[in-house]
């Protein structure tokens, strides 16, 4: 799916229309979401057989149970071997992103101060979101179902996890993490149409079916994991999501017409 360069720099949100417009003490309860259990992590899944790395994710976990408690956002201290996993993907990344990535999730991304030298927290990400399009981040022990995770961008939040990836491979995760979500699909949030975009496709999710959040959810996933833009002739991905959670590999996409369809947040 790819958006024109215009609608994508567009600082000027257009409206959700009347009838789908919620309130923040509309907020729905934490308690209700469904998601993957921490200790549960798949067979294949790299860090699954180290008892270190299923402590520590134990541990990063508990923040996120915190803040349904609390309401605030605890930030991670990461350790030294995680900060380097993340130099390690984020400077590789950079490389791509410089030759491949569409000049608006550039400077998305340094608006969000996001940097290769370490891991951005959510608070430090919420602050500067708060500032350019009201837009906030929420801690999730795990990858959380399609209904949950589409109901909240209707409040203007994005459930986001905080651990990251298995030291072994550091180029590859089977699920989300920090360095998925803040250099793949937080920066996307600095635009004030794509929000007002998620918030719709939020809005609909507390209403729609088991069968139209299936359609829902497949058409966030392609938009997010898969978005491009036309860029002076050409089509660049939005964001690193459209580098898929194997990181290192190179990028791969259709230019034909009936792999590219052009659509409009407008």
């Amino acid at each position: 799916m790819a958006l024109t360069e215009t609608a994508a720099q567009s600082n000027k949100a257009q409206p959700i229309p009347s009838g789908f417009a919620s309130k923040e003490d509309d907020l729905p309860e934490f308690l209700n979401l469904q998601f993957e259990n921490i200790n549960e992590l798949h067979l294949d899944h790299p860090g699954a057989n180290d008892p270190e790395y299923r402590k520590r994710r134990d541990y990063i976990a508990s923040l996120a149970k915190r803040f349904r408690e609390t309401g605030e956002v605890t930030d991670v201290e990461y350790t030294d071997q995680e900060q380097k996993i993340w130099q390690h993907v984020a400077s590789r990344l950079e490389e791509l992103h410089q030759k491949h990535a569409s000049p608006f999730y550039l400077k998305a991304k340094r608006d969000l101060g996001i940097t290769n030298e370490r891991i951005p927290q959510l608070t430090e990400m919420n602050r500067r979101l708060a500032e350019l399009t009201g837009f906030r981040l929420a801690p999730i022990e795990g990858l959380v179902e399609t209904r949950g995770f589409l109901t909240w961008l209707s409040y203007r939040v994005m459930l986001s996890t905080q651990y990251i990836r298995h030291h072994s491979r550091p180029d590859y995760t089977p699920e989300p993490d920090v360095v998925h979500e803040s250099i793949g699909h937080i920066p996307m949030f600095t635009n004030p149409n794509f929000v007002e975009f998620s918030r719709f496709i939020g809005l609909g999710a507390r209403r729609a079916t088991d069968a139209q959040i299936e359609e829902l959810g497949r058409l966030y996933w392609f938009t997010v994991e898969f978005g491009l833009v036309e860029h002076e002739g050409g089509i660049k991905p939005t964001a690193q999501a459209s580098f898929r959670r194997s990181e290192s590999s190179k990028m791969h996409f259709r230019t034909t017409s009936n792999a590219v369809r052009s659509t409009s947040m407008k």
